[in-house]
């Protein structure tokens, strides 16, 4: 593709929260290619997090969820699920699972799971996906 390249794309991601009441909610942020747009505290059982990105070059995006580090009291974040990625308000469906996540201090040690969608710790959760997406008036393309 030649010539300038532009596209605005709106990323969603469902989220089931299982910590439990005594726990401490966890705080995340959303973002693609290393950028951050959206930051939220995760506090309902299950929400829709969402941002919008514009990408300015053709290939790969990765879009990334941050669980941030809490300054006291970190290791009483819950778990949480990651239930469904949208991409211009299309699913990703089970591609999803083509994701790493990066876990910041695993109790074994572990710097990198493949296909994780619960997420316990502290750490960066990356999907990658390519682009340009073309849409039409009843048809989209481009998200695996």
């Amino acid at each position: 593709m030649s010539g300038n390249y532009l596209e605005r794309l709106r990323i969603s991601i469902d989220i089931e929260n299982q910590t439990r009441k005594d726990q401490i909610n966890p705080t995340i942020s959303l973002g693609l290619n290393d950028e951050f747009y959206s930051h939220y505290t995760v506090t309902n059982d299950f929400d829709t997090y969402s941002f919008d990105a514009i990408v300015y070059t053709v290939g790969t995006q990765t879009v990334s969820l941050k669980i941030h580090e809490l300054e006291q009291d970190s290791w009483r974040i819950g778990q949480i699920y990651l239930r469904d990625l949208r991409i211009h308000g299309l699913s990703v469906g089970l591609c999803m699972y083509n994701s790493i996540y990066y876990p910041v201090s695993h109790p074994k040690d572990i710097t990198e799971l493949k296909s994780t969608l619960c997420l316990g710790n502290r750490g960066i959760w990356e999907y990658k996906f390519e682009t340009p997406v073309y849409e039409g008036d009843e048809w989209r393309i481009g998200l695996v």
